[in-house]
Order: structure tokens, then sequence, then C-alpha cells
């Protein structure tokens, strides 16, 4: 839906229509934020480095289990909330994830772990209600078929 580009002319990031499934320091996780509207190339949900190193990712397919040195399992999943159009429908919100390859560290939401001392489970998240993108709903009526039954 939309890029951005560093002034060398890279790719700094990328808004793309659908999720992609990219490779990420802790594993395979699909890009995507349903709640992208329209082109913002401040804000896409998959950004990289000027070398080309995956920077960062919004993902609402995934859900990411950490353990930390000390034990300790953390469980990040998208956050499910009511869709700002119909109050009985449930949609949801990425979690957004930052990579810092020169420190070697992952921010999840706003908590920052060890890539080596950390251990990282990626699971597909099902997503609760409507699975479309703006640009679908030109083209659809399937919510309001399933807003009458």
């Amino acid at each position: 839906m939309g890029l951005s580009l560093y002034e060398s002319g890279n790719l700094k990031s990328v808004e793309p229509a659908e999720p992609v499934l990219v490779s990420t320091p802790i594993g395979k996780i699909a890009a995507y934020d349903p709640d992208q509207i329209g082109i913002n190339a401040d804000s896409n949900s998959l950004s990289f480095t000027e070398s080309g190193e995956i920077k960062g990712l919004i993902t609402c397919d995934y859900s990411i289990y950490v353990q930390t040195e000390d034990g300790v399992m953390r469980k990040y999943s998208p956050h499910i909330k009511p869709h700002p159009l119909y109050d009985e429908v449930l949609t949801v919100s990425g979690i957004k994830v930052e990579f810092f390859p020169e420190s070697g560290e992952v921010l999840i939401e706003n908590d920052r772990y060890d890539l080596e001392s950390c251990g990282f489970t990626i699971e597909p998240f099902a997503r609760p209600g409507m699975h479309c993108s703006p640009s679908d709903c030109a083209n659809c009526s399937l919510c309001n078929k399933a807003m009458r039954e």
C-alpha cells in the first residue's frame, strides 16, 4: 500500500496490502497492520535498516512467547478490540516488534529482551472478526451480510 526510502534509495519501510511472512532474528512472522489507514510512509508495518536487515514489524497473525534466562515465560498476542464501526464485531490491533542488531536485542511491545539469552517461540494467532483490508471494502459486502444474520 505504501513505501518509504532512505536518501540512498534503499528500502526503509513498506506497508503490505496483505500479511507477508518474513524471517526475523526470532523466527518467521507475518507482517501486516490491519489498522493502517491510507499511505503514511512514516508508520509502515515492515521496516528495514539501511543495510537491508529487518528493523521492525507489526503483526496481527502471530503470538510470541519469550522465555527469559531466569525461566520466566511471557506471551505477547495481538490485542482484541471492538470494531470501530460495529460494536458487536471484534477485530485486532497488531503487536509491534523492533530489532536492534547492534545490541543483539528485541523490543516486543515495550519490553526489551536479549536475543542470545532468551528463547522465542512463534505461534499462529486466530484473529476474530473481520479479516479484510480497507481496500477490500469497495468490492465486498461480506461484513454487511454477516451483520444481518
